[in-house]
């Protein structure tokens, strides 16, 4: 079936390139992805029923059956957003623990070349693709149908090969949104856009996250296509970075961990497609995969950061720098940009957007960057397109010609060499050609009889050079294999306030116990603010410990008591007695006691306490990964069982999802299932 093209799509208003004009169509088609995908309803909560056409109405029913997996495939840019989309319901559905999805996002051409080693059976497929007719992606349905999977399509193209195959369609923008540009823009932020909703409306209809997170990650989602405005609203500044840097860089690279890595894997396409360069894409804390005697040019994308990882990232840019590269940083405005700040060549900073979409903002600046670094090299080509006009008048023996005017050129375009302004598409063969036709012409300068034949001789090398430095944008003349290796995150990092606390008392974490520094870890998590921070010896006699101020300082009122020695009691003798972290109040105070070891042996020699204070609001998951590790979870699990049976788990875990953290942490005896909102309904 042809493909119909309007006048309207080949238009490009204000813009000089399709690609141009195609990033900065990326708010429009997010925001008509969005519209009429679901409904508001008066208290504010979400509903994906009741729509004036039933989108969903097939996926509703495949999803009532029962659904035993999730893949998600495609090839490319789609093969990209197959993965960012793939983490977004793998999130939402990771949220209870009683469902037990896995997700998978896979290369269409590599699920057809193993398909008999996945199974189908009651499997969900979901198929990204921007036009609909990619003949691997459209193999891959094929083949999964045939085995039973249910075909989820987010497509753009409407009437496409794919939309007839598929048993359920979420077009992406209105459905026709035509990409003139062979480089792939605004359909990666539209299909993760989709995939996003998707994810959302599978969390509903399987009931893994509670209506209030819905409507909050809903309301997250109806941000993105003002924040991706804000992103191109700073495109002056990455376009500077890319003139200031990307010409000069011969060897390029670019790094991001975990969702971060999705946005890396998408901006290292677009950079190798629009500056036909070989880059690989790495994680950063891995870098097996980038060559630091290189100094490479690396963008670091790091703006979906824990704020504990964020000191981390900041080490490995300057890693980056040390081995004299030039890392540019994505970061999150604010404090992360600024951590960044010394270490980085560039900081491009990002608007700040929740529900695990901050990589789509990174990508969108990624795209300008290319878009910006291919207009930046090809100013060397344009130079070199001058020169090549003269030689040609020269080999002509035209009127016109001016060998003076050439000799200038190429001089000035060596001086710039030399300054290494042509260093990310000239080697030094076609460099020193490039003055070998100088040298030529100079000597030749008063022979006009001997011009002709150094003109012509001299047009193949320049014209190489050319073709070396030329960046047409919205055409591509190849494309590069896009390079990925995994990594582990790590889980005990301690959060920044804690860490600055313990600091203050010259505390080293490697005196805390692998459990408990990890559990502290997880704890500080959800520590917003940490009030004060207390050393307390411990000495035993008759097996009773007793705690005392280290080195003789002044303790803060609610542990007075202890400041010339008294016996270890509440949550400081719990702590001692578990040799563990224990959270309790002394006082009115929440205070959080860990056992701390001596320098140079495993006895505990002081407890260390700390006054918090909690974020008012975490996620369920959070929550609950809190209770595992400071092992309330399965006795309230226990508790719960005697009152609701094999339902406890999903009860326990929706009264989780309503209480503060506080509660959680300091008075997880206030989850009693005779109080449990379920109970009080029945009353």
């Amino acid at each position: 079936e042809s493909n119909q093209i309007f006048a309207r799509d080949i238009y490009r208003g204000e813009y000089d390139f399709f690609l141009e004009k195609e990033i900065n169509d990326g708010p429009a088609s997010v925001a008509k992805t969005l519209r009429g995908r679901y409904r508001k309803q008066q208290d504010g909560m979400i509903a994906f029923d009741d729509l004036p056409t039933d989108i969903w109405k097939n996926l509703r029913a495949a999803t009532d059956k029962g659904i035993s997996r999730v893949y998600v495939v495609g090839q490319g840019t789609a093969g990209v957003a197959a993965v960012g989309i793939g983490y977004l319901i793998e999130k939402v559905l990771g949220r209870d623990t009683r469902r037990k999805i896995p997700v998978e996002a896979i290369r269409s051409s590599e699920l057809s070349a193993d398909i008999e080693s996945y199974n189908f059976d009651r499997a969900l497929v979901i198929a990204v693709s921007q036009s609909g007719t990619t003949t691997d992606t459209n193999r891959a349905v094929d083949l999964a149908r045939e085995r039973g999977a249910f075909i989820h399509a987010i497509v753009n193209r409407r009437n496409s090969d794919l939309v007839r195959k598929s048993d359920s369609v979420l077009f992406t923008s209105d459905g026709r949104d035509v990409e003139m540009s062979v480089a792939s823009t605004k359909a990666f932020y539209a299909q993760i856009t989709a995939g996003k909703l998707t994810a959302l409306f599978l969390a509903d209809q399987l009931q893994t996250m509670t209506e209030i997170e819905l409507a909050y990650e809903l309301g997250e989602l109806e941000k993105l296509p003002a924040h991706v405005g804000r992103v191109l609203a700073n495109e002056e500044h990455i376009a500077e970075c890319a003139r200031s840097l990307a010409p000069y860089a011969r060897y390029w690279a670019v790094t991001g961990s975990g969702v971060n890595h999705i946005a890396a894997l998408e901006i290292r396409i677009k950079l190798s497609e629009l500056c036909y360069k070989s880059i690989p894409v790495d994680f950063t804390e891995d870098k097996k995969h980038i060559d630091l005697s290189t100094e490479p040019l690396t963008l670091v994308i790091a703006n979906d950061l824990p704020g504990d990882l964020v000191g981390d990232v900041v080490k490995e840019a300057a890693i980056f720098k040390a081995h004299n590269g030039r890392p540019i940083v994505f970061a999150t405005e604010g404090a992360d940009a600024d951590a960044f700040e010394e270490y980085a060549e560039r900081v491009i900073s990002l608007p700040s957007i929740g529900a695990d979409l901050a990589f789509v903002l990174a990508t969108v600046a990624g795209h300008l960057f290319g878009f910006h670094a291919a207009r930046a090299i090809d100013v060397g080509a344009q130079k070199l397109k001058q020169i090549m006009v003269g030689l040609e008048l020269l080999a002509m023996q035209s009127p016109e010609a001016d060998v003076k005017d050439v000799v200038n050129r190429l001089d000035a375009f060596l001086d710039e060499a030399i300054d290494g302004a042509f260093n990310s598409g000239l080697d030094a063969s076609h460099l020193a050609k490039v003055a070998h036709v100088s040298r030529q012409l100079t000597a030749k300068i008063d022979q006009p009889d001997v011009l002709k034949a150094v003109a012509a001789d001299a047009a193949e090398p320049i014209r190489n050079a050319y073709e070396e430095t030329s960046r047409p944008v919205d055409t591509i003349r190849h494309q590069a294999k896009t390079v990925t290796v995994g990594t582990s995150r790590p889980e005990d990092a301690l959060s920044p306030v804690v860490r600055d606390a313990l600091g203050a008392m010259a505390l080293a974490d490697s005196r805390l116990s692998f459990g408990n520094r990890k559990t502290l870890a997880a704890v500080s998590r959800i520590v917003d603010t940490v009030n004060w921070g207390a050393l307390l010896d411990i000495k035993t006699q008759d097996g009773i410990s007793f705690a005392s101020a280290a080195n003789g300082s002044n303790l803060p009122a609610s542990i007075s008591d202890y400041q010339d020695g008294n016996r270890a009691i509440g949550v400081v003798g719990a702590a001692l007695d578990t040799n563990s972290l224990n959270c309790g109040f002394v006082k009115d105070e929440a205070v959080i006691a860990v056992p701390v070891t001596a320098a140079h042996s495993a006895d505990v020699e002081h407890v260390l306490c700390l006054s918090v204070g909690l974020v008012a609001h975490a996620s369920r998951e959070q929550k609950s990964a809190v209770m595992q590790v400071l092992g309330t979870y399965q006795s309230k699990m226990r508790e719960w069982e005697q009152h609701f049976g094999t339902d406890a788990e999903a009860q326990l875990q929706r009264q989780i999802a309503r209480e503060l953290p506080s509660t959680i942490v300091f008075k997880p005896s206030a989850l009693d299932p005779l109080l449990s909102d379920e109970n009080k309904q029945s009353a």
